[in-house]
């Protein structure tokens, strides 16, 4: 129970270090073709950096995955996480 609460605050700590990074990009003056790349090249990181992360939560738990099952955990947490597209 204590590990899903660690998971938990994890992602909720990469999550507003997003919105936080997001914000400042959107806030700053620059070419939308160029803020649309940094929002990319941001999720893009961030997304490898939580795979990472959580990778290493699980080992240190003692669950072993391949690089295709924590991709796959990733994306399925980001997938519950993200509001639906209207």
């Amino acid at each position: 129970m204590k590990n899903m609460k660690n998971l938990s605050l994890l992602m909720a700590f990469a999550g507003g270090a997003i919105a936080g990074a997001v914000i400042g990009i959107l806030l700053a003056p620059d070419k939308g073709v160029n803020t649309r790349k940094k929002i990319k090249d941001l999720a893009e990181e961030s997304t490898e950096d939580a795979k990472e992360k959580i990778k290493d939560i699980l080992e240190s738990l003692g669950v072993n995955l391949n690089c295709e099952k924590v991709d796959s955990l990733v994306d399925e947490l980001i997938e519950k996480e993200t509001p639906a597209k209207q």
